[in-house]
C-alpha cells in the first residue's frame, strides 16, 4: 500500500492547462511513507527510521484500535492544517488513491476518527495526532483501506506571465484495516472497448476489471489483439493494487497504430492463485495512434515506495480548485505519484 501527497495548482487567466496527474498507488502487501509535499510530512509515532511509514491495523468487527501520527513541518513558516479521514480508492491506472478533501466519506474512511479537526504545526516543529479506528460488529473480514488527509490552509500563489498559480498542499497517510476471518482476492472483468485515451489521438484497449473479493491484490493483465489480415499482438502488464469491491476502466495503451477494422480481442486477468478470461469482437471505425513514449503519461509504471507522486492540476479559476487524491488523480502523484510499466 503507497500513501500519498497531493498538491494542487489553480492557474487563472489566459491559460487552462493540465500538467499531470498522478497518483500513489497502495502495493499489494505495503505502503511507502507520505514524504514531505511542501514541507509537510506524516509517518507513525511509532516507527523506527527503518520501520513502516504508514499504518497497518488488525481490528475486530465490534472493536477498536488506537493509534498517533507524527506531524512535521520542515518549512520556515507555520502551517495552519484541516484534519480529515478519507477512504481509499483504486484509481483509473490501478494503485491506490485517496478521496478528495471535501468528498463523503463511504467506506472505510468512516471507521477513522482523528482526534482534531485542525492544528498548527510551527516551523520546523513536530506535532502527535492520535486518531482512534473504530470497526462495525457486522463488518466483512479482510482488508479496508483509509487515510488520514492534512491539507494546509494557506493558499500560496506565484504570478507568471498571463496568469496566476494557486498552491494548495495536502499530505494523505494510509490506515489500513485489517478484519479477521477468511478472505481472498478475486479478479473479475467485465467490460471491453478500443478507444483513445481522453482527448488524445493515442491508442487504448479499455478494460474493464476489478476485485470482486475481500483482500487487497496486484494482478497481471495480458491483452491480445487480432486485427485485419489476422495481425496478432500480446502484451502483458504488472497492474498496481485493486481494492476489495472496486471496479476500473483500465487503458491499456497500444503501442502500434490500430487501423479501422475488425478486431478480436481477448483478455485474461491473473491473481490471486486465479485467473478470468474475457473475449469480444469489436469495431473500429477510427484509427488511433501509437502510443509510443506517451504511454508513460497513461500507464502506472513500477517505483520503489520512496518517493510519492503528487498530483499537479491546472485549471480554470472557474473551475475551482480540485484536489484529489485520485489520484490524487482520478485516480497516484507526477513528482512524486505512483505508476508501473509493464
Amino acid at each position: 500500500m503507497r500513501t500519498i501527497i497531493t498538491r494542487a495548482l489553480l492557474a487563472t487567466g489566459a491559460a487552462c492547462l493540465v500538467l499531470a496527474a498522478g497518483v500513489e498507488p497502495m502495493a499489494a502487501t505495503a505502503v511507502p511513507m507520505a514524504t514531505a509535499a511542501g514541507g509537510l510530512g506524516l509517518s507513525p509515532a511509532n516507527a523506527s527510521a527503518s520501520g513502516p511509514t504508514y499504518f497497518v491495523l488488525h481490528v475486530k468487527p465490534g472493536q477498536s484500535s488506537k493509534a498517533t501520527v507524527l506531524v512535521t513541518n520542515s518549512s520556515s513558516r507555520a502551517m495552519s492544517l484541516t484534519v480529515r479521514a478519507v477512504d481509499g480508492l483504486t484509481g483509473q491506472t490501478s494503485g491506490t488513491i485517496f478521496a478528495g478533501q471535501h468528498s463523503r466519506v463511504r467506506k472505510a474512511g468512516a471507521w477513522v476518527r482523528p482526534s482534531v479537526r485542525s492544528l498548527t504545526v510551527p516551523a520546523h516543529a513536530t506535532r502527535l495526532v492520535p486518531f482512534t479506528v473504530r470497526v462495525p460488529a457486522k463488518s466483512e473480514p479482510g482488508d479496508h483501506v483509509a487515510g488520514i488527509a492534512f491539507q494546509n490552509r494557506l493558499v500560496t500563489s506565484s504570478k507568471k506571465k498571463k496568469f496566476t498559480i494557486k498552491e494548495i498542499v495536502r499530505n494523505v497517510i494510509a490506515v489500513q484495516i485489517v478484519v479477521p476471518g477468511h478472505a481472498a482476492f478475486h479478479p473479475r472483468l467485465t467490460t471491453m472497448r478500443i478507444g483513445k485515451v481522453g482527448a488524445t489521438n493515442i491508442a487504448a484497449v479499455f478494460v474493464g476489471l476489478g476485485d470482486r473479493g475481500r483482500k487487497l491484490g496486484a494482478p497481471t493483465l495480458a491483452v491480445t489483439l487480432v486485427g485485419p489480415k489476422q495481425q496478432r499482438r500480446r502484451l502483458v502488464r504488472q497492474l498496481d493494487t485493486l481494492l476489495p469491491g472496486d471496479t476500473i476502466h483500465y487503458p491499456f495503451t497500444w503501442p502500434v497504430r490500430i487501423r479501422p477494422g475488425t478486431y478480436h480481442v481477448v483478455a485474461v486477468l491473473r491473481g490471486g492463485g486465479e485467473h478470468v478470461t474475457l473475449r469480444r469482437t469489436l469495431r473500429v471505425r477510427n484509427g488511433a495512434s501509437a502510443a509510443k513514449q506517451r504511454e508513460a503519461a497513461f500507464a502506472v509504471p513500477h517505483q520503489d515506495g520512496t518517493q510519492p507522486w503528487q498530483l499537479v492540476l491546472l485549471v480554470g479559476a472557474g473551475l475551482g480548485i480540485a484536489v484529489t487524491t485520485s489520484w490524487l488523480a482520478r485516480r497516484r502523484m507526477t513528482t512524486g505519484r505512483r505508476v508501473r510499466p509493464e
